[in-house]
């Protein structure tokens, strides 16, 4: 699959949208304007981004794993390296990418489009990522018994796929600086605007909540 000017440009779009409201709905919640469970994904938005930029339809399974369950590291639950690794059990390939690369991430799942497509059967990729964030709002940043130390945070923050994605896109001259800033002042105006519509919309009948749940 060819990743052209027009689709990279559509994934940082959709990155820098993702972060914001990622953002957004995390200080909602801590304002108490949002009622119920909020499950962060600050870090991890190149998987969920280049997964749903190339999936239209067909089995593929995507797994992001971050290392860590709630509190629990993954080396202490799970046998092997990679969660990848067991599908070929199922006759499947098992595909690692960095999930950190949006443009890994995009290629990976191009190709098990390709091969769902041409009726090869289902594909498992694993996206390595980093959780900048606890597993969900208002629990302890915990890993195993021990609190993540802020050090260890930040530096998983220089891996932070925007900026990963912006530099690439850079150095291929398909973005700019001017790019940058128009598309970072429309991600932060749409998320404003969302703001707006909702402090000024009445509270929803719940007669509509499947409607909000479940696609037709």
């Amino acid at each position: 699959m060819k990743l052209n000017k027009e689709l990279l440009l559509k994934l940082y779009r959709n990155l820098l949208r993702t972060r914001y409201y990622d953002e957004l709905f995390t200080r909602l919640l801590a304002q108490g304007k949002l009622l119920g469970f909020y499950h962060q994904s600050l870090g991890q938005e190149a998987p969920g981004v280049g997964a749903c930029s190339i999936l239209h339809k067909d089995d593929i399974i995507v797994c992001e794993n971050n290392g860590v369950a709630q509190f629990m590291p993954f080396e202490d639950t799970y046998p092997v390296k990679d969660i990848a690794d067991p599908a070929h059990g199922y006759g499947m390939p098992g595909i690692v990418v960095d999930g950190q690369d949006v443009m890994a991430v995009a290629e990976a799942m191009g190709a098990a489009v390709e091969r769902a497509r041409q009726g090869k059967g289902p594909s498992l990729i694993e996206c390595k990522t980093s959780r900048f964030c606890p597993h969900f709002v208002s629990t302890p940043d915990m890993f195993g018994s021990e609190m993540r130390a802020k050090e260890e945070i930040e530096e998983l923050k220089k891996r932070d796929p925007i900026e990963l994605f912006r530099q690439k896109l850079m150095a291929r001259k398909i973005l700019t600086e001017k790019d940058v800033e128009r598309i970072n002042n429309k991600a932060i105006a749409e998320t404003d605007a969302a703001v707006k519509f909702a402090d000024e919309s009445p509270i929803p009948d719940p007669s509509i909540l499947d409607e909000l749940l479940y696609a037709n």
